[in-house]
């Protein structure tokens, strides 16, 4: 019998959320987190762009880089909007 892994990448913030990435299967190359604040509860499903590797998650912005099929560099800043932490 085949398996496969529950999950992709895992990476957390600055605020403590934590970023679980669906596995992909060969192939699919945009990557889909579920998104689980400090006490585990989800928030949220975020969809990045292919080929985007994740520097750093602030409170309301993401920063990765991103290499054009050349291998060129770009800094790419999202703002991101969080659900009412209260």
């Amino acid at each position: 019998m085949d398996f496969l892994p529950a999950h992709g990448a895992l990476f957390a913030d600055a605020l403590g959320y934590l970023y679980v990435e669906d596995y992909r299967l060969p192939g699919e190359e945009v990557p889909t987190f579920n998104v689980f604040d400090p006490q585990g509860r989800l928030t949220g499903r975020l969809q990045l762009p292919a080929g985007l590797q994740v520097l750093e998650v602030g409170e309301d912005y993401l920063l990765g880089l991103y290499r054009d099929e050349l291998d060129v560099e770009y800094l790419r800043l999202y703002a991101l909007e969080r659900p009412d932490r209260g």
